[in-house]
């Protein structure tokens, strides 16, 4: 599989300087790293945790109802602020 992907300069150059002392090809060193990462024991990954709920303390809890429609109309506005922001960066 062909893919292109950017990494910091930095991390690239330490790569191409590790290929070359082994005397490997580029593909090969990346391709035996990220099997290393996939395959390497859970224990050495960090622990996936869920998000303590609620996400949003309040100190009245369940004072604020709103209708399903309400949360769309709110989401919607929240995705076009958000959209706005992206186009003006």
């Amino acid at each position: 599989m062909r893919t292109t992907i950017d990494i910091p300069d930095t991390l690239g150059k330490r790569v191409k300087i590790q290929a070359a002392q082994e005397g490997l090809p580029l593909k090969t060193l990346i391709a035996r790293a990220l099997e290393r990462e996939l395959t390497a024991p859970s224990a050495t990954r960090p622990p996936r945790t869920a998000p303590a709920l609620p996400v949003i303390r309040s100190n009245r809890p369940g004072s604020l109802k709103f209708t399903p429609e309400e949360i769309s109309e709110l989401l919607v506005h929240e995705e076009i602020a958000a959209y706005a922001a992206d186009v003006r960066h």
